[in-house]
């Protein structure tokens, strides 16, 4: 179980790299999603390391939106790239990290 934590963690890390990437390489609706997207899956780990379940659970909803809209916003195989940050919104809306 603690592997599949650290694969997670690391597919999530490796999204969030790609969001911060494509603020600088994108405008418009696209980049904002990707501004949403990096700072959500921050705050999600700070709720995380601060023992906050109520706001991850919100961050987790909001993340599984900006999710979605990127992969509706992307173009060809980036497409598949948010899909680590929804798998990690949906662990945080059901509160998976807290118990």
């Amino acid at each position: 179980m603690a592997l599949l934590g650290v694969l997670m963690g690391t597919a999530v890390f490796a999204g969030f790299f790609f969001s911060v990437a494509q603020i600088f390489r994108q405008s418009g609706w696209l980049s904002r999603v990707h501004v949403a997207l990096a700072g959500l899956v921050v705050v999600g780990m700070a709720c995380i390391s601060l023992g906050w379940p109520v706001v991850a659970t919100a961050t987790g909803i909001l993340l599984m939106i900006a999710g979605i809209a990127g992969m509706i916003l992307e173009v060809r195989w980036n497409r598949l790239l948010p899909i680590p940050q929804i798998f990690f919104g949906v662990a945080l809306g059901m509160g998976l990290p807290f118990g």
